[in-house]
């Protein structure tokens, strides 16, 4: 004999509810009445329905009050709801009905037949997913007394494998010992295998480029104490010696700020610093290398940009650095732009554009990592040692500025810029030099006539030097 299915009839008019069941009248349905929304909860409280029927307008709550308190109980959250209605017909209403969970909304009144089918349908969704729940208990039985008997045979078989899987554990104990330690072994190698290359590339880098103006300095040197050379070529000699010197000193100077810089050794001397005078400065000092190229230098400078808080000496050797680096790198007749202008209230940028060979895209990443260079035969061609860039950033970074690259690719030019505070308070801390050593400290070489009343102090252990 087949179970009668339960349905919900919510309606708080007596002709309703006896319309509704002379339509729904079925011996597969066992049909419930509730004339208000408080006395469908009740029902839905005691029993699943296959499907409720809900009045939309009723006076203690109103069928979607009821349809949201069913939705909240966790058994009657997926029961189907049709609303029915003869006064709520707007789109807004039936959408609201939708929203508080109907699967249906009928206006009365109604086809019989309509509704008829309606309710079949969900009637038969109900009946099948009854079904389904029983089978899936079956199974679940089922399976509750297969896995009983395989927790027996598991532990049978345990009890008599226990000796052999103790033995197989402690082999693959073992054994993964051996891999660890085979794995750190070849991780130790292949670290210490790229230090040792690494330190390979650089001491044969840094040979060679304190050998060439060394080889320089040595030739002339030779032709000098010869005595076969005459006036002019004396001056030669002794200018190439000096810039070959000056090229060698620059050098290791470089290197000593690298190692500065990671001791944490490197102090700035802060003080009021015209970036116009800065550029000036380093033009002067590129000015011969960019003519022997025939490179064109274009300057956008504002000329209204107040003094910044800076290092004049540390700020001229990073403007320095990026002109060598865009004449270096800059073919014959090419051209080098170089702008100083200031960016909103808080910043003053200065970038240098050139039209050299560029930079690959996979390399912009690494441009101010020390040591490094996009192409070793680069080195070879222009020479350096890849510490100018990361020397750069460093000096930038001291003074609370940023710095960047940019490239289209190779052979396309590059641009580097860099953003200092404009509004850097000056830190009289952070200079440790003493008021009388100052002037002395400030004033350049190049401007002392003689040393007459100069007192200098030289400490050296070799003699020669001395």
């Amino acid at each position: 004999m087949t179970q009668q299915v339960d349905i919900l009839l919510v309606d708080d008019h007596e002709d309703n509810l006896l319309a509704l069941e002379a339509i729904l009248v079925d011996p597969l349905y066992n049909l419930v009445r509730a004339s208000s929304g408080s006395a469908a909860l009740r029902e839905v409280l005691k029993r699943d329905f296959a499907l409720i029927l809900l009045d939309v307008h009723m006076p203690d709550l109103d069928g979607y009050e009821t349809a949201e308190m069913i939705r909240m109980r966790e058994r009657s959250r997926e029961t189907p709801i049709i609303f029915l209605t003869a006064n709520y017909r707007t789109d807004a209403h039936v959408f609201r009905g939708y929203s508080v969970g109907a699967v249906d909304y009928l206006f009365k009144p109604f086809s019989p037949e309509i509704l008829q089918s309606k309710v079949a349908v969900f009637v038969e969704l109900f009946l099948k997913r009854e079904a389904l729940k029983r089978q899936r208990q079956a199974l679940l039985h089922a399976q509750q007394e297969l896995e009983d008997r395989v927790r027996v045979r598991t532990r049978e078989l345990a009890e008599a494998n226990q000796l052999l899987q103790e033995e197989v554990d402690e082999r693959k104990r073992i054994e993964a010992e051996r891999l660890v330690l085979l794995e750190s072994e070849q991780r130790a190698r292949a670290q210490a295998e790229a230090v040792n290359r690494l330190k390979d590339e650089f001491l044969a880098t840094l040979s060679h480029e304190l050998r060439t103006p060394l080889n320089a300095i040595l030739g002339w040197s030779f032709l000098l104490t010869s005595g076969k050379g005459d006036h002019a070529m004396m001056e030669r000699a002794i200018g190439v010696i000096r810039n070959n010197a000056l090229a060698q000193s620059q050098l290791i100077e470089d290197i000593l700020d690298v190692s500065r810089i990671i001791g944490g050794k490197l102090r700035l001397k802060l003080g009021q610093v015209r970036m116009r005078d800065v550029i000036e400065a380093a033009l002067d000092s590129v000015s011969l290398a960019a003519q022997a190229k025939a490179l064109t230098i274009e300057r956008h400078i504002d000329q209204d940009i107040e003094p910044i808080v800076g290092d004049q000496d540390r700020l001229q050797q990073v403007v320095w650095n990026l002109l060598s680096n865009a004449v270096k790198f800059t073919p014959r007749e090419g051209r080098v732009i170089l702008r100083l202008q200031r960016r909103g209230d808080d910043e003053v940028v200065f970038a240098v554009e050139d039209t050299g060979i560029g930079i690959p895209a996979h390399f912009l990443p690494f441009v101010f990592d020390r040591f490094s260079q996009a192409d070793p035969g680069a080195t070879r061609r222009h020479g350096g040692l890849g510490l100018g860039m990361a020397i750069v950033r460093y000096l930038v970074e001291l003074h609370g500025g940023t710095v960047s690259a940019e490239s289209p690719g190779e052979n396309l030019g590059t641009t580097f810029t860099i953003a200092l505070p404009a509004s850097l308070e000056l830190d009289l801390e952070t200079d440790r030099i003493e008021p009388g050593v100052r002037a002395a400290a400030d004033q350049s070489i190049d401007d002392l006539t003689g040393l007459e009343g100069v007192s200098v102090l030289v400490a050296n252990d070799e003699p020669e030097s001395r």
